[in-house]
């Protein structure tokens, strides 16, 4: 990679498992710890740093968990806000990357871009 040359990016990932239904979105997002968050980030990011941390975020009508993290991969500096909730037995991920020396200047439209996450009821066929 050519530092400089890489654009943000923004994925949502849902996540079924049985443990998701046993608990609500706002135990989850009071459940998680910095720390732990840095030790699964550290598998694929080496220096990771996390900051504003907070638990009592919204999104999609949900409680939810917002964090920033940054850390190096390939020599590369990548910063990420991340916003994790639960719903109908699925954690929803919701991330968007930026170059760190980037990410301040875009913070602000990455969140508005996660803002229009909404939960939709699909009608059956």
């Amino acid at each position: 990679r050519k530092q400089g040359t890489e654009l943000p990016d923004c994925n949502i990932i849902a996540t079924k498992d049985w443990a998701f239904a046993l608990v609500s979105a706002e135990k989850y997002a009071n459940s998680q710890s910095q720390e732990k968050i840095k030790q699964m980030l550290s598998l694929g990011y080496d220096d990771v740093k996390i900051g504003n941390w907070e638990p009592n975020f919204h999104i999609g009508g949900e409680k939810a968990l917002h964090y920033i993290s940054s850390g190096t991969t390939d020599g590369f500096k990548l910063t990420s806000v991340t916003i994790q909730t639960i719903r109908n037995s699925r954690l929803y991920t919701l991330t968007c990357n930026a170059p760190s020396n980037d990410f301040p200047l875009m913070y602000v439209d990455l969140l508005h871009i996660l803002d229009t996450f909404k939960f939709v009821k699909i009608p059956p066929n």
